[in-house]
């Protein structure tokens, strides 16, 4: 991973890897993604290579573990260490294998189909509280879980191209928000603004887009969607409650109206 490409899929400890593209010939490409895969799949670690950060003509070599990836996205999950005791492999989500067997033992022990994918927490770990992993998840995890739970495409409009997706926390991370990808959404560049900045809000029980009566039209931010529209999930309704009624609060006595 050379930085210049996809700076932003680094993280400490965390990796987002793009599919290979390099249109050798034959199935070269579609190999090495099966092969990634099956990585995962079989717990078999790999090595990620990064520009030294002392010096720029070397490279520095960590053990890593593919933990998911995305098809839609064309995207690996990598965790990485130079202490592999410090890199979780029993028990972290490998790609939709994973994910369909929690949703079956949920199912199986009589939970609700809301409440299939477990314990929700909307706020990040707080100091001294420590959690039974080795790795924190970091901000490349919660981009690319949003990306893949959701799919690629802004919740409120119909942009679509994935350079210009991000992924939005409801509770954010200055608010002591989590990472897990119940509390955030898919966002372009300029709805993430405009939802941070407070231009407009999600009603939780309707999922409707409020606007400040005094604030820019729908037309005037470039709002196409009345409602919420993820491609397939919801977000989890905490988070939704805890954006909105902080909304509620700024807003103080001025009045809010649904996009029309």
């Amino acid at each position: 991973h050379t930085g210049e490409h996809y700076p932003d899929g680094l993280s400490d400890g965390e990796l987002i890897y793009k599919y290979p593209d390099t249109r050798r010939p034959g199935t070269t490409d579609a190999a090495e993604i099966e092969a990634t895969k099956n990585a995962a799949l079989g717990n078999v670690p790999i090595f990620v290579i990064l520009r030294s950060e002392e010096n720029s003509d070397l490279r520095d070599i960590y053990r890593g573990q593919v933990t998911d990836w995305n098809d839609e996205a064309e995207e690996f999950l990598i965790r990485f260490s130079s202490d592999p005791a410090l890199l979780q492999v029993e028990g972290e989500d490998t790609a939709e294998k994973a994910q369909e067997g929690k949703e079956e033992r949920a199912l199986a022990d009589g939970e609700e189909a809301g409440d299939k994918e477990g314990e929700f927490d909307l706020t990040a770990d707080k100091a001294g509280k420590k959690k039974e992993r080795h790795a924190r998840p970091d901000q490349s995890q919660f981009r690319f879980k949003v990306k893949k739970r959701y799919g690629l495409r802004c919740a409120v409009c119909e942009m679509s191209t994935e350079q210009l997706l991000e992924a939005a926390h409801f509770r954010g991370r200055g608010q002591e928000g989590s990472n897990d990808p119940r509390n955030g959404i898919v966002l372009c560049r300029n709805h993430h603004k405009a939802f941070d900045d407070g231009l407009f809000a999600v009603r939780p029980d309707t999922l409707e887009v409020y606007l400040k009566e005094s604030g820019p039209s729908a037309e005037e931010l470039g709002i196409t969607r009345p409602q919420l529209e993820p491609k397939r999930e919801t977000p989890h309704q905490r988070a939704l409650q805890w954006a909105w009624n902080r909304w509620q609060e700024a807003l103080e006595d001025e009045n809010a109206r649904p996009v029309a």
